[in-house]
C-alpha cells in the first residue's frame, strides 16, 4: 500500500531582494535623491530615478533602474515613499541564478510585497494572490512551471490552511495543511488509483481512514506513517474481509476471516496465515 508523501512549495518571493530589515541607501548620480536598498551596493552599481524626491529620497510615481558593471540588474515602475516601494508597481528584477528576470506586480509597502501581487519567476513559477511582507501569505494560487499547482492558504510562503493541490502525475489532494505538508483531514487521489480519506500528520496518513487501492481493494482503519498500523479490516476485490490488527502493514495475530457467508478465525504473522 502506498506511502503518501508531502507537499512543499517554494518561497517563490525570496528571489527578489526585498528584504524590509536593511536601510542601506543609494543616491541616484545625477539627482542625488536617495534610494533604498536591501544590501550595500556593489562598487560599479548606478540607481537612476525620475519621480520626486521628497525630503532627499525617492517618493511619488516613477520609474527606478539600477544596473552594475553596465547590466540591468532591475526595473521598477511604480509608487515610492521614503526611497522605497510603497504603493502600485512593477517590479522586474534578475533572478538570483542571472538567468532571466522575476516579475512582481501589484502592491507594496515599506520595500516588499504586500497586498494583492502577481509573481512571475524566470524559473517557471507563478502566484497570484495574497502576499504580506515580502511572504505569500493569505489565498492565493500557485504553480511550479512544472506542471504542478496549488489553490488555498499560505502562511510564511507555505501551503497552511485548507488547500487544493494537485501534481502532473495526476495525484490530486483537498484538505488540511500545516508549513507546507499534508497535516489534519482530507481527500487523496493518487496517481496509481488509491484514494484515501482521512486524518494526516506531516504529510502521511495517520490516525483513522479508508482507502481504496486501484486493484479494488479497500481498507477502514486506523495508520500510521502512511500504511495500516494499529485496529482495521481489509476487503479483498472478491469480497474476502480480513478484521484485525496491523503492524506495519501487515495483518498480525487473531485475525477475522469473513468469506462467502461464513467466519472464522486464523492466527496471522507478517501479513500471512500461520500454517
Amino acid at each position: 500500500m502506498r506511502i503518501f508523501t508531502g507537499l512543499a512549495i517554494s518561497a517563490i518571493l525570496a528571489a527578489a531582494p526585498l528584504s524590509v530589515g536593511a536601510e542601506t541607501m543609494i543616491g541616484d548620480p545625477i539627482t542625488g535623491c536617495q534610494i533604498w536598498s536591501d544590501a550595500p551596493p556593489g562598487t560599479d552599481e548606478v540607481a537612476t530615478w525620475t519621480g520626486d524626491c521628497d525630503g532627499g529620497k525617492a517618493s511619488g510615481t516613477g520609474v527606478l533602474v539600477w544596473v552594475e558593471d553596465g547590466k540591468l540588474l532591475g526595473r521598477y515602475a511604480g509608487a515610492m515613499a521614503g526611497g522605497k516601494f510603497n504603493g502600485d508597481g512593477e517590479l522586474i528584477i534578475r533572478a538570483q541564478n542571472g538567468k532571466g528576470f522575476d516579475k512582481i506586480s501589484g502592491k507594496f509597502a515599506d520595500g516588499a510585497p504586500h497586498g494583492e501581487i502577481v509573481a512571475e519567476m524566470a524559473t517557471g513559477e507563478k502566484y497570484q494572490g495574497i502576499a504580506e511582507k515580502g511572504e505569500l501569505h493569505g489565498v492565493g494560487a500557485y504553480s511550479d512551471g512544472a506542471g504542478n499547482t496549488y489553490e488555498g492558504e499560505f502562511k510564511d510562503s507555505l501551503p497552511h490552511g485548507v488547500g487544493y493541490y494537485e501534481a502532473k502525475d495526476g495525484e490530486a489532494y483537498f484538505g488540511d495543511f500545516e508549513n507546507g505538508s499534508r497535516h489534519g483531514r482530507g481527500v487523496l487521489i493518487g496517481g496509481d488509483g488509491d484514494f484515501y480519506m482521512g486524518v494526516f500528520a506531516k504529510g502521511k496518513a495517520h490516525g483513522f481512514g479508508r482507502v481504496e487501492t486501484g486493484d479494488g481493494g479497500l481498507y477502514e482503519g486506523q495508520f500510521a506513517d502512511g500504511i495500516p498500523h494499529g485496529g482495521g479490516m481489509y476487503t479483498a476485490a472478491d469480497g474476502t474481509r480480513y478484521q484485525g490488527q496491523f503492524v506495519k502493514g501487515d495483518l498480525t495475530g487473531a485475525v477475522l476471516v469473513m468469506r462467502d457467508g461464513k467466519q472464522s478465525v486464523e492466527n496471522w504473522k507478517d501479513g500471512a496465515p500461520v500454517k
